[in-house]
């Protein structure tokens, strides 16, 4: 399901990352000054935060897509089991 790029930040909104629909990571931004700020420990904790935020994003379009398909499939199975008995 590659359906669009998914952006997330971390809480403090000083990461950001972009996955598209299979998961893979396509983008990174980290504010300037903050691994220095952090150390490297406190930055990869903000980077896991915000992949754990689009990751959640992709999962949630992946649930309303798989709704929406099996929505669509039970009202075109309706449809044909009207039209033969």
């Amino acid at each position: 399901m590659n359906a669009g790029n998914f952006k997330a930040s971390d809480n403090t909104h000083t990461v950001e990352v972009t996955l598209n629909g299979y998961n893979w990571l396509t983008g990174i931004r980290i504010q300037d000054g903050l691994l220095k700020q952090l150390g490297s420990q406190g930055v990869a904790h903000r980077v896991n935060q915000a992949l754990h935020n689009a990751k959640q994003a992709v999962h949630a379009y992946g649930n309303a897509a798989n709704h929406a398909l099996a929505t669509t499939l039970a009202t075109l199975a309706t449809a044909i089991n009207q039209t033969h008995p």
